[in-house]
């Protein structure tokens, strides 16, 4: 009998971080030759575009259709496609909602014998899944966002609760947020095991000799974004911040690339706000994962201002690409990156402004913080030419260490 391994994800797959990291384990899956099964949310006929790696194991769950005849509900409060808030999740949406997940899992199970089912963010169809399959394993992956939405919305704790203390493990992606765990829903710390988060070695990967030397040729500093247009990720911070910048720099030839989509008021902003810059502003939408890892090695420096992630795996991406890297000190980030890639001055991490609530910083804060930001942009920029840190054979070892094959057997000692 081979492995077997169902995974749920109560948002789609193709769209969010917690996507990327199902269809990482997905292919990691793949390679060693486990039957799979993914049940996933799709919506508008989503289902065919998001699967191209698992169309055949793709078991989707259908929003603004039949009985669910409401959008997905979102596990950021902005999500790159139509959503709604769990804060307006009534009882009857509620219960729709968990009866179509819990029903296509079981359609799923019946192609099995005995599945391992893992089932993202500590959440309402994870909290629910532990307590009906009951005679399997099931573990639960915690990717942050789960435990910022129960502190928005204290009102489903008992639930959440309830539910991952049937979990036969939990996965966290960093010691950070392990603690968290404990914390929050009162798990026994024994239950945790942290297994880090991994970038896809097939997209993102060093630039070779052809890259760097285009690098070096090129006038134009290229600064890209990778992720959700909206205020929580720090975007308007990050084209507020180069604008002050490139005001104090003697090199003026910078063009900020934003690559993601958003919704609603908050992206119309960051396409006013990139309209009426000084500098180069490309907004591409969402691009496939394979040409976000060519424009990384077209570029020199990656930028990501969020002021809340569950673990924030664009940046190993950056890091892979070979790109200087300014980030948000974002909690947990610091404990699993390995202390060669810290020390190097590649990676500039930035003091965040004190928050009001978990992603919402304080306005009093967020001019210095701006300027932090852009003291740290320049910085990057000055030193953009300079590639020596990809000759260093220890660095290079130890980015590469970061990526999926190492994550996926660490997972695997639990199925």
């Amino acid at each position: 009998m081979s492995a077997e391994l169902i995974q749920v994800l109560g948002q789609r797959p193709a769209c969010t971080g917690s996507g990327m990291y199902l269809q990482s384990i997905y292919r990691q899956a793949h390679r060693r030759e486990y039957d799979q099964a993914v049940v996933a949310a799709a919506q508008k006929g989503s289902a065919e575009e998001d699967c191209a790696d698992f169309r055949e194991d793709y078991w989707p769950v259908k929003f603004l259709n039949g009985r669910l005849d409401f959008p997905i509900f979102g596990m950021s409060d902005n999500m790159p496609y139509q959503s709604r808030r769990y804060s307006s999740l009534t009882k009857n949406e509620e219960k729709k909602l968990l009866k179509s997940y819990l029903e296509q899992i079981e359609r799923a199970v019946g192609e099995f014998e005995a599945p391992t089912i893992l089932a993202h963010h500590l959440w309402l169809v994870t909290a629910e899944v532990a307590k009906k399959f009951t005679g399997l394993k099931v573990i639960g992956i915690s990717h942050g966002t789960g435990l910022r939405q129960l502190q928005k919305n204290p009102r489903f704790a008992d639930r959440i609760k309830r539910g991952t203390e049937r979990l036969d493990k939990i996965f966290a992606l960093n010691k950070y947020q392990k603690r968290q765990i404990v914390d929050m829903l009162e798990v026994d710390e024994n239950k945790i095991a942290v297994t880090g988060l991994g970038y896809n070695q097939d997209n993102f990967y060093f630039p070779g000799r052809e890259d760097i030397s285009s690098r070096k040729e090129d006038d134009e500093i290229e600064i890209v974004y990778v992720g959700k247009l909206s205020r929580s990720k720090g975007v308007i911070s990050l084209l507020r911040a180069l604008e002050r910048a490139l005001t104090s720099t003697e090199n003026k030839n910078v063009k900020l690339t934003l690559i993601g989509s958003g919704q609603g008021k908050e992206k119309e902003l960051i396409c006013q706000l990139a309209e009426s810059a000084d500098f180069s502003v490309e907004l591409t939408g969402l691009l496939p994962q394979h040409e976000v890892g060519e424009r990384l090695r077209q570029a020199s420096i990656f930028c990501l201002p969020s002021f809340y992630e569950g673990f924030a795996l664009v940046i190993l991406e950056a890091l892979a690409c070979g790109l200087r890297v300014v980030t948000s000190d974002i909690p947990g980030v610091s404990n699993y990156l390995p202390e060669v890639i810290q020390e190097k001055s590649v990676l500039q991490k930035v003091k965040l402004p004190p928050l009001k609530n978990v992603d919402i910083p304080s306005e009093k804060g967020m001019k210095n913080f701006e300027k932090r930001l852009a003291r740290a942009l320049q910085a990057q920029i000055t030193e953009s030419e300079d590639f020596s840190f990809l000759a260093d054979k220890e660095y290079r070892e130890a980015v590469r260490s970061l990526g999926w094959e190492g994550v996926f057997r660490r997972l695997e000692d639990y199925f």
